[in-house]
Parts: C-alpha cells; sequence; structure tokens
C-alpha cells in the first residue's frame, strides 16, 4: 500500500522537469518566429516609406524644374526644395530624411543615363552602392522591386542589388 500512495503524491506534485523545460522551448521558439514576422514586416514598411518619400522629392523637383527652369545643383542639393527665397517658393516642408534617418542623396547629373537627377536613400546599413539602397533610377525593369545595379561614389556601377520602385 505505500507504493499506491507513492505513486499517487508523485502524480500531485505538478510538471517533471523534463516537461517544463519543452514548454519553455515551444514558447522560445514561438516568440522567435513572432519577432522574425514583425521584423520583415516593418523593414518592408520602411522601404514602402523609402518609395514614396523619392516619389514626392521627385514631384517637388519637377515643380522646381517648371518654375526655375532647372534642376538644383548639387551644391544646391534638396535644401533649395525647402528653403523659400526671392526667387522660388518651398516645394517641400521640411528636410526630407529617410526612415533610417538620413538624409536623402541627391546627384544632380544622373549616372544612370536619366533625363532626371539622382535620388536614392542608402537603407538600413547607411551605405552607398550596398543591396539595401532604394533608388529612383532603373524604373524600368521589374523584378519583384530588386534591382541589379547600386551606385557607386565614383560614378561606378556596384554589382549589388538595390530596391527600386
Amino acid at each position: 500500500m505505500k507504493q499506491d500512495t507513492g505513486s499517487t503524491q508523485r502524480k500531485d506534485r505538478g510538471f517533471t522537469l523534463i516537461e517544463l523545460m519543452l514548454v519553455i522551448v515551444i514558447l522560445g521558439i514561438l516568440a522567435g518566429v513572432t519577432v522574425t514576422q514583425i521584423t520583415g514586416v516593418s523593414q518592408d514598411a520602411k522601404i514602402a516609406a523609402a518609395q514614396t518619400d523619392i516619389e514626392n522629392i521627385k514631384m517637388a523637383l519637377r515643380m522646381f524644374e517648371v518654375d526655375m527652369g532647372y534642376f538644383p545643383t548639387e551644391d544646391q542639393g534638396l535644401e533649395e526644395l525647402y528653403t523659400k527665397t526671392d526667387e522660388h517658393r518651398k516645394y517641400l516642408e521640411k528636410a526630407p530624411k529617410d526612415p533610417w534617418g538620413t538624409e536623402y542623396g541627391y546627384r544632380a547629373e544622373s549616372e544612370h543615363e536619366m533625363d532626371f537627377p539622382d535620388i536614392w536613400s542608402n537603407g538600413k546599413d547607411k551605405e552607398e552602392g550596398t543591396e539595401d539602397d532604394v533608388v529612383s533610377w532603373d524604373v524600368g525593369e521589374e523584378s519583384e522591386g530588386i534591382s541589379s545595379t547600386g551606385t557607386g561614389s565614383a560614378g561606378t556601377k556596384s554589382t549589388g542589388t538595390s530596391k527600386e520602385f
């Protein structure tokens, strides 16, 4: 009768260490999957926001060109779009910053054989010419938003892939 009492008391004590460890591992896996999914959505949202910002900058540049007859020089940069002068109005309310907190790149003379200035975000890594750049060129090449060219700092193309729109 003591053996029956011992086994009954053991079942009444609760979970074993192995059962608790198994539950903790399962919860850890679920948390990891959830964080991974949320992070991916966050990056996609930032890329979409950068694409929208670049389109807004392009629209402001077009309005500037219609009013002034030229695009801002590289020395003037995008600052010319959010600064009111005696010659022109403001075309943007404030200095545009990408979703990663850095200023957008501007090159008055396109390095991509376009009749429009180059505009880009250096992306999450904040390095020009890398695969996470969001760029305004190569619009004609539709490949799921990925371009096979980036921009190099000396006017050369890099071999990384850039987000485009």
